[in-house]
């Protein structure tokens, strides 16, 4: 994906909705309004900050194996979010160098709770042909839970990933609605 995508998306998103049929089949804002916008060197140029919290304003859960584990653990979501950044971000800014096998990242506090939600993976039909949905139990942690930096990692690479994750979202079914995020930055001054 590259910055220069959005005006264009823009652009067809309003053409398509002029041609939408006048059913009201289509609910789109009138005109659209591009909200928030980043460049990726914006992104990448994270700072030096004591602390980070991220807001699961809906649930996030991790994938492994066959199992679903909401606990938001720092390489749970600091790998999510290394993930995000390589398969997302813009060549011209590179990788970020986020070692997370000495547990470098700790949580210092944490305010919620696992909620179980039923997702529909996809549909196929019964024995008598009607289309029957197939779904899935997740749990997954809704609330808020602040990250620190206790190891050698480099916090300004940490922040370049917070900086990321309201735009990719955290962890599995993100594209099912899980993994919400808002940032905010503890004891940051000003």
């Amino acid at each position: 994906m590259d910055d220069t995508l959005a005006g264009r998306l823009l652009e067809h998103a309003d053409a398509y909705r002029r041609s939408a049929r006048p059913t009201g089949d289509l609910a789109m804002p009138t005109p659209l309004k591009q909200v928030e916008a980043v460049t990726w060197p914006q992104l990448a140029a994270g700072r030096d900050r004591p602390g980070w919290t991220l807001e699961f304003v809906s649930p996030v859960t991790f994938r492994r194996g066959n199992r679903f584990v909401p606990w938001p653990s720092p390489s749970a979501v600091f790998g999510s979010l290394r993930a995000a950044w390589r398969r997302f971000g813009a060549r011209h800014v590179g990788d970020l160098e986020v070692d997370l096998r000495l547990d470098p990242i700790v949580v210092t506090a944490i305010s919620g709770a696992s909620q179980v939600e039923r997702v529909v993976l996809h549909e196929r039909p019964n024995p008598s042909g009607e289309r029957q949905p197939v779904t899935v139990t997740v749990g997954g942690f809704l609330g808020r839970v602040t990250y620190a930096v206790d190891g050698t990692i480099d916090p300004a690479a940490v922040d370049s990933l917070t900086r990321l994750a309201p735009y990719t979202g955290v962890g599995s079914y993100t594209t099912r609605g899980f993994g919400g995020v808002r940032v905010s930055h503890p004891n940051a001054p000003g």
